[in-house]
């Protein structure tokens, strides 16, 4: 994969209950450990996050920005969360309209 010269991850968020919020199957933790290792070998990667997941605060936005900036990522942009008809967000959201 070095050779290749990097490859984008989709981290969606540095704190660790948005992870559980979205049912991620990742922690804060793995992400550092993964991004550890690609650095041990050379490998650079561009890291995606989302904002306004589920739960989302002031506080859980630090938390990513911190992750971010503590893990040597490449610039990528981030996105805002979007909740696409069929999905878990989007009910969840349709429902809070609804009420």
């Amino acid at each position: 994969m070095a050779e290749r010269g990097f490859f984008i991850v989709v981290f969606e968020s540095g704190d660790a209950q948005i992870l559980k919020n979205i049912k991620k199957g990742a922690t804060v933790e793995m992400g550092r450990n993964f991004m550890k290792n690609c650095r041990k070998v050379g490998i650079k990667v561009h890291g995606d996050f989302i904002i306004g997941l589920p739960g989302e605060t002031k506080e859980t936005i630090q938390k990513t920005i911190d992750f971010r900036k503590g893990t040597g990522l490449r610039d990528h942009p981030g996105s805002l969360a979007h909740a696409m008809p069929g999905t878990e967000l989007h009910d969840t959201m349709a429902s809070c309209r609804a009420s």
